[in-house]
């Protein structure tokens, strides 16, 4: 994309970038056009405009262009993935998820498997059940 300045949106019609825009001036230049914010740096002040597409700008910042993907009911775009830009697909959403999830760790206490308690009856609501 060619990037330009906010004040040279209007007078726009391709697809640009704009890397220094107000929620106000996105808005009021939006015009029916699709936009696609890329989440990552200060991103956060243009929440408030819808989107059709949300592209995430380091693996860190997947997590947060999910939220807004969900958000606007928007398509999930591209992620930089150290040399080159990657598709978000769905298998690539759930094993960043999965390995989320794995790297989390497990609540303070008793922990124990479903096959430890299967025989004894001695599992209670407090006992955390592993996931694998």
């Amino acid at each position: 994309f060619m990037s330009i300045t906010a004040e040279e949106l209007p007078e726009t019609i391709s697809s640009v970038a704009v890397p220094h825009i107000t929620a106000q001036e996105l808005a009021a230049a939006r015009d029916g056009r699709a936009v696609h914010i890329v989440i990552g740096g200060s991103w956060q002040h243009l929440v408030t405009v819808p989107v059709e597409m949300v592209s995430a700008a380091t693996e860190a910042d997947l997590f947060d262009a999910l939220r807004v993907a969900a958000a606007w009911g928007a398509t999930l775009g591209w992620i930089w993935m150290g040399e080159r830009y990657e598709r978000i697909e769905p298998f690539f959403v759930a094993g960043i998820i999965r390995d989320a999830i794995g790297a989390t760790p497990a609540p303070l206490g008793r922990t124990t498997s479903r096959d430890d308690n299967a025989d004894n009856g001695d599992a209670d609501a407090n006992d955390h059940i592993p996931v694998r």
